[in-house]
């Protein structure tokens, strides 16, 4: 029954969270759709200052002449279509929204511009996030529990060992943190198959600052998201593996280290009664 309650209670959190993903798919699609973006626009206006004064100076232009060339190359790619239709959110790139808000890793790359927009992300995080929260904390709670059975089971069948195995918590954290390494190596070497222009070190970069859910915004991919999300919640499964173990491997030594105060306590007291005795 212990069991059939927990599956029940993932199915709930999982069909609950891809249900909101989907509506704020559509919502995020119908809000933004229309409207136009440019995902590199705010690092090129950031970038403008350094250009504009590197290419004047190798060109020996005034800067009315770099102003005059820079307002006929915007005339011509905001006259062409193509150029503007990539710049609009589509399906695709609202659902890369999605996950990216309510894993709270925030690239930067999309983002709200509407007042609808905002108002709109601002109240479907509130309520997304913490439904995301519930589910990976479930998750990583099912991994520990899953680790403790496959330790105990490899000790008993392969170094032939009776009873509980020692150190449990300690070694499951352990092989929670290979876990971790192994997909962020994994992640590094997908986004060198799906041709980010990453070197494998920039991959790798990538993936630790994905899987902490900082998202500083200066590496994010373009042509593999496809790849990039299965490897997020990947990620996010395997940190909350970690959390749990180091939180019930602390638990332990924290009940260990009280059963041994105690211990020593009456050990105290009763040697003191004896010598009151006497």
């Amino acid at each position: 029954m212990a069991a059939l309650g927990k599956g029940a209670i993932f199915l709930i959190l999982f069909f609950l969270w891809c249900a909101y993903v989907v509506l704020g798919i559509f919502v995020f699609a119908a809000t933004e759709g229309n409207v136009v973006h440019n995902s590199q626009e705010r690092r090129e206006r950031q970038n403008m200052t350094g250009l504009k004064a590197e290419t004047m100076e190798k060109h020996n232009m005034t800067e009315a002449e770099f102003e005059t060339l820079a307002k006929k190359i915007r005339e011509v790619a905001n006259s062409h279509e193509d150029y503007q239709d990539e710049r609009r959110w589509n399906y695709i790139d609202s659902f890369w929204f999605v996950v990216v808000l309510l894993t709270t890793i925030g690239y930067g790359d999309f983002y709200p511009v509407t007042v609808i927009g905002k108002v709109v992300c601002g109240l479907y995080a509130v309520f997304g996030i913490p439904i995301t929260i519930l589910l990976l904390r479930f998750i990583g709670q099912q991994m520990l529990r899953g680790e403790r059975a496959l330790i105990t089971a490899i000790e008993r069948s392969c170094l032939k060992r009776n009873g509980p195995p020692c150190h449990l918590n300690e070694k499951c954290f352990v092989f929670g943190c290979l876990y971790l390494l192994i997909l962020v190596l994994g992640g590094a070497g997908a986004s060198m198959v799906t041709e980010e222009g990453w070197s494998y070190g920039g991959s790798i970069y990538f993936y630790v600052i994905t899987f902490t859910t900082v998202g500083f915004g200066d590496m994010y991919p373009q042509k593999g998201r496809h790849v990039t999300i299965p490897f997020i919640f990947l990620g996010l499964t395997a940190i909350s593996n970690i959390l749990h173990a180091a939180a019930a491997w602390a638990l332990v030594r924290r009940v260990t280290a009280g059963s041994d105060e105690s211990e020593e306590t009456t050990k105290l007291t009763e040697s003191t009664e004896k010598g009151t005795e006497v």
